[in-house]
């Protein structure tokens, strides 16, 4: 190989804004697509909490796993541009930097508002969680008093009324 054909070794993709800008806005905008989708399910869960319908939110749930983990994927591929963000933002014209903070800045607005609809969820849960648990041992309390009683058939009881 001759110097002209020769590749520079030392020149990364983080080095040309160029090539790199674009494709940061691209991952950005898969982010912000899937985000809506997540969204989407998010506001669907809660609704179908709302209704009681335990077994449809663990469905949202299990269908929102596959799109939590693309987004993990993205945030892996986006994290070599936040790393160096200082260097680069002062590569990228003003109008670049101006886009790819609004995409940021929906994103962060989006997922915090999954995350408060996600909290408020949690929260029903765990209030029916423990409803449940208080109902399982007030069965459980009366099981026992009905077996003290000789209400289990045909065993003698333990405690009987005398008195009338």
């Amino acid at each position: 190989m001759d110097d002209t054909t020769q590749r520079d070794e030392s020149v990364t993709p983080y080095d040309d804004p160029h090539r790199w800008v674009p494709r940061l806005g691209r991952l950005l905008d898969e982010q912000l697509a899937l985000v809506g989708v997540l969204d989407g399910m998010s506001q669907e869960q809660a609704q179908t909490l709302a209704a009681g319908d335990a077994e449809g939110v663990l469905e949202i749930v299990c269908e929102r796993d596959a799109i939590v983990q693309r987004m993990a994927d993205l945030a892996v591929e986006v994290e070599p541009f936040v790393r160096r963000m200082g260097s680069l933002a002062s590569q990228m014209h003003p109008e670049d930097r101006t886009a790819l903070r609004a995409r940021l800045d929906r994103l962060d607005e989006m997922l915090g508002a999954i995350e408060e609809r996600d909290a408020a969820d949690r929260a029903v849960l765990e209030a029916r969680r423990e409803a449940l648990g208080r109902d399982l041992a007030t069965l459980a309390k009366g099981r026992n008093a009905q077996g003290a009683y000789g209400g289990d058939g045909g065993v003698a009881p333990l405690f009987q009324d005398r008195q009338g």
